[in-house]
C-alpha cells in the first residue's frame, strides 16, 4: 500500500511538471514626459519599457486631441477608435522592448468659472499594468496651488498611491504601487492668466487671416467667372493651341500677363522651325531649320527675327536670350482682342491673389495657418 502511494505521488509530480505555465507580461516602466507651454498647448513623450512573454502586435490607446504623433521619433498616423485614436506598434517578439510615443495637444487648458485648468493624459488605458511609473510635467510658471492626479480606477484617491514632489514649475510624481491594467492617469492643475498668458481659449475653424485669404479668392475666382471668361468651360481633348492662339499667347488668355517666349519656341520645335540641342555642359542651344513665312502671324515672324537675327544658331542659356525672354514678357498683342473694353480688368484678379498670398504668409509667420492653400492666379 505503501509504494503505490508512492507511484501515485510521482506521477502526479511528473503531471504538474508537464503542464504549460501561462506567460504573464506587462510594462516594467513607464515614463511620462509633459512640457506646458503658454498658449494652452502641451508636448508629451511616453516611454515604455515593455516585457513581452510571446510575440504580440500592440496597440497604444492616445488622446483624441494628439497631434503630431510620433512612434520612436518618425510620425506616425494613429486610427481612431471610440472617443479617442490608438497607434499600432510593429509586431514585437518575446523580450524587453522599449517604445517612446511622443504626441501634441493642441489646446491642454479649459476654461471653467473663471478659473484655468490644465489636464495633461498621462495614461489613457494602457493595455498592461504598470509596475513601476514615473512622470514629469513642466508648467510655465510654478502653481500656486497643488496639482492633483485623477484615475479612471481610483478618482482622485489615487493619491495614496503617488509620490508628488512639486519643485518650481516642475511636477514629479512616483507610483508607490502597481498601476492597473487600462489604468488612466491624467494630472491637473489649476492656472490663471499669468500662467497662460496667450492662451486665447477655443481656437476657431479658421484664423482671422485664413478667412481673408479664403474670401479674396473667392472673390477673385467669381469675378473671373463671371466678367472675364468668354464662354462656359468645357473640357476639349486638344494637341495644339487653339486656331489664332500661339502657344506664347495662352499667358495673356489667362490671366492678362505678357508673351512666353520659351513657350513658343517650343511650339516652334514642335512645327519644324528650330532643333533643340544640349552638349556635354548642360548647355542649351536653339539652332535655326527653316525661315517662318506668312502661315504665322506678323507677331511671331518678328520675335523669330528677333531671337536668331543673322545667326543659325544661339545660345538659348545667354544673355541675349534672357533679355528678349523679359522683353516679351511686357507685351500682350493679344490683350485687346482677348479681353473687351467692356469686359472686366484681368488685372484686378492678380490683385485679389497677389493679396490672398499675403494673407497667407501672415498666416504662416503666426503659426496658425492650418489648410492648404496653392497660388492662384498669379
Amino acid at each position: 500500500m505503501r509504494n503505490l502511494t508512492k507511484i501515485v505521488l510521482l506521477l502526479l509530480c511528473l503531471g504538474l511538471l508537464c503542464l504549460p505555465v501561462s506567460a504573464v507580461s506587462g510594462a516594467e516602466s513607464v515614463q511620462a514626459t509633459a512640457v506646458a507651454e503658454e498658449d494652452g498647448s502641451c508636448y508629451v513623450t511616453l516611454r515604455f519599457q515593455l516585457r513581452l512573454e510571446q510575440e504580440e502586435k500592440l496597440s497604444l490607446p492616445l488622446p483624441a486631441e494628439a497631434r503630431e504623433v510620433r512612434l520612436n521619433g518618425r510620425y506616425k498616423t494613429p486610427s481612431a477608435q471610440g472617443t479617442g485614436l490608438v497607434l499600432s506598434l510593429p509586431k514585437l517578439g518575446a523580450g524587453v522592448h522599449t517604445v517612446e510615443v511622443s504626441f501634441r495637444l493642441k489646446n491642454a487648458v479649459s476654461e471653467k468659472n473663471g478659473a484655468l485648468w490644465l489636464q495633461v493624459p498621462l495614461l489613457t488605458g494602457f493595455a498592461y499594468p504598470v509596475e513601476n511609473f514615473s512622470c514629469s510635467v513642466t508648467l510655465p510658471t510654478a502653481p500656486k496651488e497643488q496639482p492633483g492626479f485623477i484615475s479612471g480606477y481610483y478618482g482622485e484617491s489615487i493619491a495614496s498611491q503617488l509620490q508628488v514632489q512639486v519643485q518650481g514649475n516642475v511636477v514629479s510624481c512616483v507610483s508607490t504601487a502597481v498601476l492597473k491594467d487600462q489604468e488612466t492617469l491624467t494630472l491637473q492643475c489649476r492656472g490663471d492668466r499669468e500662467m497662460f498668458p496667450r492662451y486665447s481659449g477655443a481656437q476657431p475653424l479658421l484664423s482671422g487671416w485664413e478667412t481673408a485669404m479664403a474670401a479674396l479668392l473667392a472673390v477673385a475666382a467669381v469675378y473671373y467667372l463671371a466678367a472675364l471668361l468668354p464662354v462656359i468651360p468645357r473640357r476639349v481633348r486638344a494637341f495644339g493651341p487653339p486656331d489664332g492662339l500661339a502657344a506664347g499667347d495662352l499667358g495673356t488668355c489667362l490671366t492678362g500677363c505678357g508673351m512666353d517666349l520659351t513657350m513658343m519656341v517650343f511650339s516652334w520645335a514642335q512645327l519644324g522651325y528650330l532643333t533643340i540641342l544640349t552638349d556635354g555642359r548642360n548647355e542649351v542651344y536653339l539652332q535655326r531649320r527653316m525661315e517662318m513665312g506668312s502661315e504665322r502671324s506678323d507677331f511671331e515672324n518678328k520675335c523669330f527675327r528677333a531671337l536668331f537675327g543673322s545667326k543659325q544658331q544661339i545660345n538659348g542659356c545667354g544673355l541675349h536670350y534672357a533679355l528678349l525672354c523679359r522683353k516679351m514678357a511686357t507685351k500682350s498683342p493679344l490683350l485687346r482682342q482677348i479681353y473687351r473694353s467692356r469686359s472686366g480688368n484681368p488685372r484686378i484678379v492678380r490683385v485679389l491673389g497677389i493679396a490672398a498670398g499675403a494673407c497667407c504668409g501672415a498666416a504662416l509667420s503666426q503659426g496658425v495657418y492650418t489648410a492648404g492653400a496653392g497660388t492662384f492666379f498669379l
